[in-house]
């Protein structure tokens, strides 16, 4: 009989779910031979036979068998939804495009999308930016008077590499002035300046985002961290995940992160996290705001070239206002100095996740010159790459993901108190003896909170994004 259970009947004497499957798929002993899992207010209660857990079915406790074979939800810590839901809406500039390069690029965008209001293009080189700035007696810069040529009336934003500035045409200028003019905004931000111009077509976004929702899902997946390499689009993201919950319609668990590519003033980043993370409150955890990836590199040339001092005062900083931190390390002294920092914190931080991400041969040698705590390490290139199957495979996906992500004290295992996130398979996941066979399953169904919210039986992403619309509606009417 598990640990706890007297207990936790003295606590909870009836379950809001008790979930009945005979193959219960875990790496803990312990559970073996188990086939019920109570649930009550999101959280697991209870784990053990179904025949114990029977004084726990009261008048409303919702019985749920299940076939096939449950396992521990999992989490996805370099997922990029944001980017896959708002496909079509922007393009990406091809890598250290030059002024002349981006109007032709955007002038190629406008002729292959002619009925489009708007055109957004991200990735610009800071470079861009840099030298953007108009000639004396000027009012506009070179770069603005090429895109206004090959752009028109069409308003155009050019988002920079870092996320964080943007650059408009004249029609795009324009309609920025009078918004500003009209809400008496005398200070114009990036954000506002594309929260002017960009629209969202919610019928076509909420349609992509239920078939990524989907696709996740099929998949066993519950949990999401962002990494989407703009604050603005994650932030689109999150605005239409807000919709989806008020309609309880949320799939997956999802965790937003700041992407911070050059060094900002550290009062700036830790207010724009603070501001994300309490837009967040209220949500029960559905959505969330505590992570940042960091972009480091020792190249001089690089606008991610940080001072280490910075980097050390700005990640004992984040550590110790709760926020979990990942370096995507260019080079390999970035990496070397990016393990030893979150090291060090590691061991003062246990319930906080510090990875870094990078693709270099480190020696022992090396890594005995620095401290390396609980940090985990993964390819930049290729990060999340699943390297084994079976059992292996179920731990790698669901708990070591859930620690990488920095959400291990919640989710990723099943175990009294942790959220109530599975996912059942129909196909036997121990069977799989191969990294592509278990890659290849998909699931029957997906649990959050401890409710169904995916059955392959009837869940398409047509259905729920027709679904969705119907009770943003019902919504609308009883506002």
């Amino acid at each position: 009989m598990p640990l706890g259970l007297f207990s936790i009947f003295k606590r909870n004497k009836y379950a809001d779910a008790l979930f009945i499957c005979r193959n219960i798929v875990t790496p803990d002993a312990e559970l073996e031979g188990c086939d019920a899992i109570a649930v009550s207010n999101g959280l697991i209660t209870y784990i053990g036979t179904s025949l114990e857990a029977e004084s726990m079915i009261g008048p409303d406790t919702e019985v749920v068998e299940l076939d096939g074979y449950l396992t521990a939800g999992f989490t996805d810590p370099y997922a990029d939804p944001a980017e896959k839901v708002l496909e079509g809406a922007y393009f990406r500039l091809s890598e250290g495009a030059s002024e002349s390069r981006i109007c032709s690029e955007v002038m190629a965008w406008l002729a292959s999308n002619p009925a489009a209001e708007y055109c957004l293009a991200s990735d610009c080189p800071i470079e861009v930016f840099k030298n953007s700035v108009p000639a004396e007696g000027e009012e506009k810069s070179a770069f603005v008077k090429a895109l206004d040529e090959v752009s028109g009336e069409i308003p155009v934003c050019v988002i920079a590499e870092d996320g964080m500035n943007v650059l408009l045409n004249s029609a795009a200028a324009e309609m920025v002035r009078k918004r500003a003019e009209e809400y008496r905004v005398f200070s114009v931000s990036p954000e506002f300046a594309l929260d002017t111009v960009f629209s969202i077509d919610y019928d076509s976004v909420s349609k992509k985002l239920f078939y990524t929702a989907c696709d996740y899902a099929s998949r066993g997946y519950t949990s999401l961290l962002g990494n989407s390499e703009s604050f603005f689009f994650d932030k689109i993201y999150r605005q239409i995940l807000t919709e989806c919950y008020g309609a309880d319609m949320i799939l997956q668990r999802y965790y937003g992160s700041m992407r911070l590519s050059r060094a900002l003033p550290r009062n700036s980043v830790l207010y724009m996290l603070s501001q994300n993370r309490t837009s967040c409150t209220e949500l029960d955890d559905k959505i969330n705001y505590d992570n940042i990836t960091i972009d480091l590199s020792s190249d001089k040339e690089s606008f991610s070239c940080m001072d280490v001092g910075y980097v050390k005062e700005l990640c004992s900083e984040l550590a110790d206002k709760g926020y979990s931190v990942r370096v995507n390390a260019l080079d390999r002294q970035s990496a070397l100095i990016a393990i030893d920092i979150l090291g060090n914190l590691s061991d003062s931080y246990p319930r906080l996740s510090f990875s870094v991400l990078h693709d270099q041969p480190l020696t022992m040698g090396e890594r005995g010159m620095i401290f390396t705590g609980r940090v985990s390490e993964d390819s930049l290139l290729h990060p999340g790459q699943l390297k084994t199957s079976g059992l292996d495979a179920v731990v790698a996906l669901s708990e070591d993901n859930a620690r990488i992500a920095g959400i291990s004290g919640f989710t990723g295992r099943l175990a009294e108190g942790m959220a109530a996130d599975f996912a059942v398979f129909d196909e036997d996941p121990l069977a799989a003896k191969t990294a592509e066979a278990f890659t290849a399953l998909r699931a029957s169904k997906t649990i959050l909170a401890g409710k169904v919210v995916y059955d392959a039986s009837k869940d398409t992403p047509q259905s729920l994004s027709a679904l969705f619309s119907e009770q943003l509606g019902l919504i609308a009417e009883e506002l």
